[in-house]
């Protein structure tokens, strides 16, 4: 379970040292401070501050990699479109069939507004997962009176995560049993037909499964009743720390401001 998350317990870092509600509270503002900001040189100063503190916490850079990966997909795809929907002063063309994409100097600029801002946001979450361990993350949203139900259905997803991969994985050895011939492409219909077929019955099998689970668990006595356990005490040191983190933030947001000069 903590390897998804990528939290290394044995490391003995500042930050993984320091509470989670105070690192929950300073990341997510952190976050949503920096994520309003449009200058360059703030945003690169964000990632700098970032990847100081990853180095210090001994984040292994695979792991950062890896989550970068997985966004992008998503804003990878919107930062590579942006340039094409933004009006303003045209800097190149390209002629696709009877359509002209035409890409703009404002359009670029947001593009990378935007890569930065999503860069920084993917930094923060890194960090905090890879400094708490699952357990504790859901501890901490208990403490702060996140919904149960929210922070159940968290739990939920993420525990069994491994349970559908294993599910695809098993339905995979079936179709190589039988002699199952792989599509040449995703554009192939072949292909496009056995993974809609396998999405459905994976589907069909989960919906199953939970309800199993879910009927073994009332057996056990489960109960959406949580008890809140006692964490220990916030200090000083995790108040600087958390402070630091928030101040590096509103720092970059004044500056950007005009409030005080570069």
């Amino acid at each position: 379970m903590e390897y998804l998350f990528g939290c290394t317990t044995r490391i003995n870092s500042p930050l993984h040292k320091l509470d989670a509600r105070v690192k929950l509270l300073a990341i997510l503002g952190y976050i949503v401070i920096i994520t309003t900001l449009s200058s360059f040189f703030a945003l690169a100063l964000g990632i700098i501050f970032l990847l100081a503190l990853a180095l210090l916490s001994r984040v292994e850079l695979v792991m950062i990699i890896k989550r970068l990966l997985w966004i992008f997909p998503f804003a990878g795809a919107l930062v590579v479109i942006f340039p094409f929907i933004t009006p303003g002063d045209p800097v190149w063309q390209a002629r696709v069939g009877m359509i002209t994409l035409t890409a703009t100097a404002q359009g670029l600029s947001w593009a990378l507004v935007l890569a930065l801002r999503v860069l920084n946001a993917v930094l923060a979450l890194t960090l905090l997962t890879a400094t708490t361990s699952f357990r504790e993350l859901m501890q901490t949203f208990r403490d702060l009176r996140v919904p149960a139900v929210f922070v159940q259905t968290i739990e939920f997803m993420v525990r069994y995560i491994l349970v559908l991969v294993d599910e695809a994985n098993r339905m995979r050895v079936a179709r190589q049993a039988r002699c199952f011939k792989k599509g040449r492409s995703l554009l192939d219909y072949h292909t496009v037909k056995t993974l809609g077929q396998m999405i459905g019955v994976l589907f069909l099998r989960s919906c199953g499964r939970g309800e199993r689970v879910y009927l073994a668990m009332l057996a056990r006595g489960f109960s959406s009743v949580t008890v809140s356990r006692a964490g220990r005490n916030i200090c000083v040191r995790d108040v600087g720390w958390g402070a630091l983190i928030a101040v590096v933030a509103v720092c970059l947001w004044l500056a950007e401001a005009g409030v005080y000069k570069w």
